[in-house]
């Protein structure tokens, strides 16, 4: 019994290299880079910039945009259960129908988006990828009331360079327990 669950995995672990080998940069390191994350994109019928591909850069933990190390690729793979692309598609798609009723996940996904946004050795995005990263990590779980829409649009009509991770996590919890409802203006401080 032990040998046909290490042949298995053997077999899963070829299927996925043999994958990482299909997208990885050629000049490169050993790694995915633009060019090869734009052919997996078009094999997964998706645009570079949707949703499902910042939910696969959460999968993998990628630590960086346009770029998917080997280690991360074969990581995340074997976590998603997936050693083709119609089974990483699938995986995909549920796991973005998951996001879209574990608050918990989408948290998780929410906190990753900072870091996963950051130009290497930077600790504060820069506004307009801030804004963009706010776009697409709440195409799920959007805020009640345009509360998005608001933000956004004062972010833009103040003089603000970039987002610290704290404004960034506030964000969320403000979020999460704001009822324009309840708001008065009048209110004493």
């Amino acid at each position: 019994m032990i040998f046909f669950v290490a042949k298995e995995s053997q077999l899963a672990d070829n299927a996925i290299n043999k994958l990482f080998e299909e997208y990885k940069d050629e000049t490169s390191e050993d790694a995915i880079l633009s060019e090869g994350i734009e052919r997996l994109c078009q094999d997964l019928n998706y645009y570079p910039d949707e949703f499902p591909i910042l939910v696969l850069a959460f999968c993998l933990e990628a630590t960086q945009m346009c770029r998917f190390t080997k280690q991360e690729f074969i990581h995340g793979l074997k976590k998603l259960n997936a050693t083709t692309i119609q089974e990483l598609r699938l995986r995909l798609v549920q796991t973005v129908e998951k996001l879209d009723t574990d608050v918990d996940l989408f948290k998780q996904l929410y906190r990753f988006t900072f870091n996963f946004g950051l130009d290497d050795g930077s600790r504060i995005l820069s506004l307009d990828m801030a804004m963009s990263l706010w776009k697409l990590v709440f195409t799920v779980h959007n805020p009640a009331d345009n509360l998005l829409e608001r933000w956004l649009n004062f972010l833009s009509n103040e003089n603000i360079r970039g987002i610290q991770k704290d404004t960034w996590t506030m964000f969320m919890n403000f979020a999460e327990c704001f009822d324009i409802d309840s708001y008065d203006s009048d209110e004493a401080w």
